[in-house]
């Protein structure tokens, strides 16, 4: 099969077919080429098959036109709310740094009224309610150890009450 021969020094090559055909078949074949009307049937369906591979190829360019047009518009309109969104947290932001402000202004004043008040003032119990405190959180479940701790803020407390009483 694709036996090729050459007759001296001729380049050209003669190739064998490789599936063989009658001479009736071969001549009825040769005719249909050579047969005009079928040639233009041929052609026409051949213009079919193209004009509708271009009808396809317009209505696909004429989808993706409008795709990208559909693509453009949500893009716009993306952008449009995610500049609504930087505005809205920008406002969000200028007011949690007035609040934070404020309230770090009210810590200040309330930690320096505190300190004022604790200048001021002589606040009595202050070493037994620490000790007592301090054994408590040591011994949260069983604060039997802090007995001793507790009556003495007790006794104390009693003495301060009957200090302020008696002014």
């Amino acid at each position: 099969m694709g036996q090729t021969s050459s007759s001296d020094g001729d380049s050209s090559a003669i190739e064998e077919p490789a599936v063989k055909i009658s001479p009736e078949l071969g001549q009825k074949i040769a005719l249909d080429y050579q047969n005009e009307e079928l040639n233009n049937v041929w052609k026409g369906v051949q213009v079919s098959i193209l004009d509708r591979r271009n009808q396809r190829d317009n209505a696909i360019k004429s989808d993706m036109a409008q795709q990208q047009l559909v693509d453009e518009q949500q893009r716009q309109l993306m952008a449009a709310r995610h500049k609504q969104l930087d505005d809205r947290i920008a406002v969000l932001q200028s007011q949690f740094h007035d609040q934070m402000l404020e309230i770090e202004h009210g810590t200040k004043v309330f930690w320096e009224d505190l300190d004022t008040q604790v200048k001021e003032k002589n606040l009595p119990c202050l070493g037994p309610r620490a000790h007592w405190l301090d054994c408590h959180k040591k011994y949260a479940l069983d604060s039997r150890p802090c007995d001793a701790y507790l009556a003495t803020l007790e006794r104390c407390v009693t003495e301060a009450i009957v200090k302020n009483v008696s002014k």
